[in-house]
């Protein structure tokens, strides 16, 4: 699951569920399936009929199919449709021969998830910058003894660099707790790598570079 999928299924759990009702859930789901996590697009046409026999099986006037499920007809689908439009999940454009048009919106772009999403961040604490900020970089040389925590060299004002165990990339924020004394050299090797990808030529490098100052 890439990146983007994940945020969706955090979204969806965390926030959709809050103010769909099952129905709107199953439908919306269906709509996400079948562009944003299929075909990439948010437009979609639909006929009636593929409505009735990928999404629910519909059949008109209600009842149960035979496998004990429970039918819903195409007018409740037509209702569970403009409940997502009014709730701002997707827009219903116009119909045409080949179906009508959907446009699905991503979780993070409905507007009650948007707002929840804005609400949770006015709140969340501000982390502490210990990577731009030049008196809290000194802290974490003093707090790391001025050595390099791969090859263990002792480095000074000059030559000091601080690399993000877990890389920007990767996620890793500019917290203390993520930054590490590091000399230019194993800096240059780890970039934006985590520390099981760089490890070998971490240690490869340091081995060579003690053998020249021992020669």
């Amino acid at each position: 699951m890439n990146d983007q999928n994940e945020r969706i299924v955090e979204h969806l759990v965390d926030y959709a569920y809050r103010e769909l009702n099952a129905y709107e859930v199953a439908l919306y789901l269906y709509l996400l399936r079948k562009t944003i996590l299929g075909s990439g697009s948010h437009e979609i046409r639909l006929g009636k009929r593929t409505l009735q026999s990928e999404f629910v099986h519909a059949k008109r006037g209600g009842g149960k199919n035979n496998s004990g499920g429970i039918w819903v007809n195409y007018e409740h689908i037509t209702k569970i449709l403009k409940g997502l439009e009014a709730k701002g999940c997707i827009d219903i454009g116009d119909a045409a021969r080949e179906g009508t048009l959907y446009v699905v919106k991503e979780p993070l772009h409905v507007p009650f998830i948007a707002k929840a999403l804005s609400a949770k961040m006015k709140v969340e604490p501000e982390v502490e910058d210990y990577f731009n900020d030049v008196a809290k970089r000194l802290e974490l040389f003093v707090r790391d003894k001025w050595h390099c925590a791969y090859c263990g060299d002792l480095v000074n004002k000059t030559n000091a660099t601080l690399d993000h165990y877990v890389p920007q990339s990767k996620g890793g924020g500019h917290t203390k707790e993520n930054l590490r004394t590091c000399c230019f050299p194993c800096n240059s090797i780890k970039g934006g790598h985590s520390i099981e990808e760089a490890a070998v030529q971490l240690l490869k490098a340091a081995a060579e570079r003690k053998a020249k100052l021992t020669t």
